[in-house]
């Protein structure tokens, strides 16, 4: 990566992603057909923000010219219902970029994200717990994603609770994003 965009003493571009050590993040994993993908945002001079999503040949599924002045934190990306949804078992590959004027060069992060079934347990449990409820089970069967998507939902109702704030740092130091964790839940784009 190279950050023209961003100060060299900010925090990097960073996918809501698990992390497996400091340097090496997992594939996300999801249920979703539309998944909303997070991003943190630095502080950055950048005149505009894009992701893409690639499909396992290198097709572009889903493009997206995001606004990124005065968005520093973390920001919520979705794919429309209207685009093609994910394929089971297939991997996709997401990239975000920063744009810097004047410059044909910006900093971008990749990462990937797999669409799984959900084992038939799992989905009998859904169906038995409310909405506002099934991020609870989501912790206990490994699906992060869910996990973090339900709970960035309960904080956009709910933008003072500091309990869900809480949860919500709480997940993110779980899975190696303490950098992040604290940084501020922007609106969706």
């Amino acid at each position: 990566t190279s950050d023209i965009c961003i100060d060299e003493d900010q925090k990097p571009l960073t996918p809501l992603i698990p992390k497996i050590n400091q340097t090496q993040e997992l594939t996300l994993v999801t249920l979703a057909s539309h998944p909303t993908i997070y991003m943190y945002v630095p502080e950055n001079t950048a005149i505009a923000g894009e992701f893409i999503l690639k499909d396992s040949s290198q097709k572009i599924v889903y493009e997206k010219l995001i606004p990124v002045s005065n968005s520093q934190g973390i920001i919520p990306i979705k794919i429309p219902n209207n685009q093609p949804e994910l394929k089971v078992g297939e991997n996709y590959n997401l990239t975000f970029s920063l744009s810097c004027e004047g410059s044909g060069s910006g900093t971008f992060v990749q990462s990937s994200i797999k669409r799984v079934n959900p084992n038939p347990n799992l989905t009998q449990e859904l169906q038995q717990k409310s909405e506002s409820d099934r991020w609870l089970i989501y912790s206990d069967t490994g699906i992060w994603h869910e996990k973090l998507d339900a709970l960035a939902e309960k904080i956009s109702s709910n933008p003072d609770d500091q309990e869900l704030k809480s949860q919500w740092q709480n997940l993110l130091n779980s899975v190696g994003l303490n950098d992040v964790a604290t940084e501020p839940l922007n609106s969706s784009n």
